[in-house]
């Protein structure tokens, strides 16, 4: 994919907010397990 580097910063961005919201998902379920046991 070619893209314009202004565009491939924003891309990144988007890429790196994903993460967080996953990571932030993981957590939120490992704090639900540990309190079901």
């Amino acid at each position: 994919m070619a893209m314009a580097s202004a565009d491939s910063s924003y891309g990144h961005m988007l890429i790196g907010n994903d993460t967080k919201i996953v990571i932030n998902q993981k957590l939120k379920m490992a704090k639900n397990i540990m309190n079901l046991q």
